[in-house]
């Protein structure tokens, strides 16, 4: 699998089929966008091979790309350049995002036994375009099909987090395939996602140096797969209710309550020397604000609408499960609260 041979079968910029209107060749960032990191989103969807399936690989490439054209029209700013690091607008320029095509010798199945970390795994996104790894492009989007052995096939696509969130990127992806898959026995209509742009005005202010500074300093991140089955979170579950106590009264604990403190738990306990002083961890997670504006913003909103829910433990006695779920739920309940950002 190490040795597997990875082939480009073709390159091409896909441009949207309708030309951008004049009057919104300019999109200008926002404030939320401008703080954001200028790197990729990746997301990658894994087909096992359908021997049902009428078309051929051609065909579904064929249908990507003409739907794919077709998309870019309504997501415009996704079709344009950011000329600089520090550019405050997208050139919505109509010159088109990168579309590639490849294949592997391999059998898709073994993807499951590599880290992320592997280059086979960067080898799916177009020019490795995923997290801080890849270098600075004026590209905004990048999707690559890849082809294996077996007959599966997987889709990745990149992002810049420079024009949209997770949040942006689910929608749109949703919406490409609604519309790819339109026309067919059941789906007869395109599904209502057509994304909302909220005109920002036109600023000087250039990106955070602190930001540019922080992405050139930044290690590369570490990630790892875990897999619990549902009999060990029901017992992790169980665990911090009773952990809790009538101190903290933790009702019915979600899953990604639990696992995340888990988690967070096993870091610091990990990198914490055990002849010094604790110091302060801080557990961040990312929400999503579109409802928290007034008038509410619709959720297929392109840009980046979030914010960083923050749990800091200063203590050892503060890593506990049970204190730990009971501060991210804090910081949950807060959010709910908030009215208007």
């Amino acid at each position: 699998m190490m040795n597997a041979a990875h082939t480009i079968i073709s390159r091409e910029l896909v441009k949207p089929s309708s030309p951008c209107p004049s009057h919104l060749k300019t999109y200008n960032l926002s404030g939320l966008d401008l703080r954001s990191m200028p790197e990729y989103m990746p997301l990658i969807f894994y087909y096992p091979n359908n021997e049902t399936c009428t078309l051929t690989p051609d065909d579904k490439v064929r249908v990507m790309k003409k739907s794919f054209s077709e998309i870019l029209t309504r997501y415009y700013p996704f079709a344009g350049r950011l000329h600089t690091l520090t550019s405050t607008y997208i050139d919505c320029n109509d010159e088109g995002a990168v579309f590639v095509e490849a294949k592997h010798d391999s059998q898709m199945n073994m993807l499951q036994h590599v880290s992320e970390e592997n280059d086979i795994v960067a080898q799916l996104f177009v020019d490795c375009m995923l997290w801080p790894n890849s270098p600075y492009t004026e590209i905004l989007l990048g999707i690559q099909v890849n082809h294996f052995a077996c007959g599966g096939m997987a889709v990745a696509i990149s992002l810049s987090h420079k024009v949209g969130d997770g949040c942006t990127l689910g929608s749109f992806v949703s919406h490409w395939a609604s519309v790819a898959r339109h026309g067919s026995t059941d789906h007869k209509e395109v599904l209502p996602l057509d994304p909302y742009f909220v005109q920002s005005p036109a600023t000087t202010n250039f990106v955070p140096l602190e930001i540019v500074d922080l992405l050139q300093r930044r290690p590369n991140p570490v990630t790892r797969k875990f897999l619990f089955p549902n009999s060990k979170l029901s017992d992790l579950k169980n665990k911090v209710i009773t952990e809790g106590g009538l101190t903290l009264s933790i009702n019915n604990p979600t899953r990604v309550e639990v696992l995340t403190s888990l988690i967070f738990k096993a870091v610091v306990a990990s990198t914490t020397p055990t002849s010094s002083s604790f110091k302060p961890y801080f557990l961040l997670s990312a929400a999503n604000i579109r409802n928290k504006f007034v008038p509410e913003l619709p959720q297929t909103t392109v840009g980046n609408y979030n914010t960083s829910m923050l749990v800091t433990s200063r203590h050892e006695s503060e890593t506990s499960l049970s204190v730990l779920v009971s501060k991210i739920r804090k910081e949950k309940i807060d959010l709910e609260r908030l009215q208007n950002v």
